[in-house]
């Protein structure tokens, strides 16, 4: 799939996705208000969060669309930005989320214990959730490694669909206790708890995309040497071919040297002659790089 083609149709899912989520976020605010419940609360910020992400990257990936000739790896360094960002508002909503947990948890726990309209918002949330990662998995099937948003898309839509899963779950253990009066304190505990306990287990999301973005934003870019040397590498390589029929996307990471060389939507008919020998093309291009740069680990793919 070209690069045009898969940025296409991935901003437009990312407007869906987003909208989807904006839409949650505000049935979760309503449902927040109505119940006093901290839980679904939290869940909403999580939406807004990711509503706010997703937009932005709607637009960043349309303006790909409309000059794609002014990016190299330039998409590749905004994702690592958008992650950075992404984990510290996640970061500083659970942390304030966790402070409001730990008096509750040592009082008399919450003064609003959970009922049968809690439970019902949060199922509804709950299937909409995992809907929308039915989608996201759908989608990253479709576009394949394309574009790594979509990993990075799937991976938030899996994180808030199981925490929210956990939390209607107890939502649901709380009610039967308080409807057999069984441990009537805990009852009014769970919640809080459940909001202390998973928030804690799930930091090690936000935590590793916070230091994840930032090694790559300082590490990510080739420097401007390397670039060029790949650059002639493939010009070299694809002598016949127009590079207006290619683009090459060289990323770093630590010590791994990543470069896509991506093929224009009528490749194959503007150089039918090329498609058979394009095993051989990027076979050679490997063996240059590697030769080139000998201290890196290479990953290439054509």
């Amino acid at each position: 799939m070209s690069i045009a083609k898969a940025t296409g149709q991935q901003s437009n899912f990312v407007l869906l996705a987003s909208s989807i989520y904006l839409v949650v976020s505000v049935v979760g605010f309503i449902g927040s208000n109505a119940t006093d419940s901290p839980a679904l609360e939290l869940n909403s910020y999580y939406n807004a969060i990711a509503a706010l992400a997703g937009f932005v990257s709607f637009f960043i990936l349309r303006s790909f669309n409309k000059d794609s000739k002014r990016f190299t790896f330039g998409l590749d360094r905004f994702i690592p930005l958008l992650t950075l960002v992404e984990g510290l508002l996640i970061f500083s909503v659970s942390q304030n989320a966790c402070a409001l947990s730990m008096p509750l948890i040592f009082s008399g726990g919450s003064e609003n214990p959970v009922n049968i309209t809690t439970l019902i918002y949060s199922i509804i949330i709950s299937i909409c959730y995992f809907l929308n990662y039915i989608l996201h998995l759908k989608h990253t099937k479709s576009v394949g490694n394309s574009l790594p948003l979509s990993k990075l898309l799937l991976s938030r839509s899996f994180s808030i669909t199981i925490f929210s899963v956990a939390i209607t779950v107890l939502f649901g253990i709380s009610i039967v206790l308080t409807q057999l009066n069984i441990l009537p304190a805990a009852a009014s505990h769970i919640e809080p708890i459940a909001i202390f306990v998973l928030v804690s287990i799930a930091m090690k999301g936000p935590m590793g995309q916070i230091f994840g973005s930032m090694n790559q934003l300082l590490l990510g870019a080739p420097q401007k040497e390397e670039t060029v040397a790949i650059n002639d590498i493939v010009v070299s390589r694809m002598e016949g071919i127009s590079p207006e029929n290619y683009k090459v996307r060289p990323t770093k990471q630590g010590e791994m040297l990543y470069v896509s060389i991506l093929l224009s939507e009528n490749f194959a008919d503007s150089y039918p002659a090329k498609v058979n020998s394009l095993q051989a093309i990027k076979s050679m291009i490997s063996t240059d790089l590697r030769d080139k740069f000998p201290i890196n680990r290479i990953e290439f793919s054509l």
